[in-house]
């Protein structure tokens, strides 16, 4: 487990994503940018049936958006389909245009939400393996070979899922001992799922996703949690504890509305701002 610090630092090729595509940038900025980006996209195969479906959903994210595109261009797995959901925004929004114009598949979905664009993204996927992120995330190069490394290891009863460590993009000292406690929850739990926010890395068999009827569409929290549960019931799903498998997720989302959100879904408790279906 990775303790987030300011002392340890972020990797230079983690740093290097954020000067690239983090903060504001000029219509002719963008055009340069993204232009990069496609090029790089150009150099990648996708074969007909990709061994990892990797599903981003995106709202309003022009802030991150070109430093998650980045690291996902950058990704040195080829046996891998990427799939941007840009929902709850107008047609030709400046997002879905940021990822078009950089190479990616893109789906644009009118209604808003979380869960519901990860489900369109899981209903599209042609991989056997859905892996999902987040638009204000960036990740490693090795980030997909170390998931596929971890889920060829051999296990008691079948793989159906697992996920891994999700490390602070940022500054704040609060965020950050937030990350190495969610981290080391995660280490914890091996192949017991209890819970943890897995939204932002997890990764599970396609198939298996479906049989359980995929996301809960109206959740607004934890949407990852609640499928990574029912897939518990399958099968073997498992944390992962190699470092190369972590991300670098921003705090966009206030810790207060986490928190939250959190206890409410470990009270059971439902309201009108966190609709999920809690599973026990």
């Amino acid at each position: 487990m990775t303790i987030d610090s300011p002392i340890l630092g972020i990797p230079m090729s983690v740093r290097r994503l954020q000067r690239f595509g983090v903060g504001h940038f000029t219509p002719a900025h963008l055009q340069v940018k993204c232009a990069q980006l496609e090029k790089i996209m150009q150099r990648r195969t996708v074969p007909h049936r990709p061994f990892f479906s990797v599903v981003i959903p995106a709202h309003k994210e022009t802030d991150y958006l070109l430093a998650t595109l980045r690291s996902l261009a950058e990704q040195t797995n080829n046996d891998t389909e990427f799939i941007i959901v840009c929902n709850g925004e107008p047609r030709g929004s400046r997002t879905q245009r940021i990822a078009e114009e950089s190479g990616f598949t893109v789906i644009h979905e009118r209604k808003g939400g979380v869960a519901r664009a990860r489900q369109i993204g899981l209903e599209a996927a042609r991989g056997n393996i859905v892996v999902t992120s987040d638009a204000d995330t960036v990740h490693l190069p090795s980030w997909l070979d170390a998931i596929q490394s971890d889920w060829t290891t051999e296990t008691e009863t079948p793989r159906v899922a697992g996920f891994g460590p999700v490390h602070a993009l940022s500054s704040s000292l609060l965020y950050q001992a937030c990350s190495s406690v969610q981290n080391l929850t995660r280490s914890l739990q091996g192949n017991h799922f209890f819970f943890v926010a897995a939204e932002a890395n997890s990764w599970f068999l396609r198939e298996a996703a479906l049989s359980v009827g995929g996301y809960e569409k109206d959740c607004n929290y934890f949407e990852g949690s609640i499928l990574m549960k029912k897939l518990a019931e399958l099968g073997d799903l498992r944390s992962s504890v190699d470092k190369r498998t972590g991300v670098y997720a921003s705090d966009r989302r206030t810790l207060s509305d986490r928190l939250r959100a959190g206890t409410q879904y470990l009270l059971g408790i439902r309201s009108s701002h966190v609709r999920y279906a809690v599973v026990r």
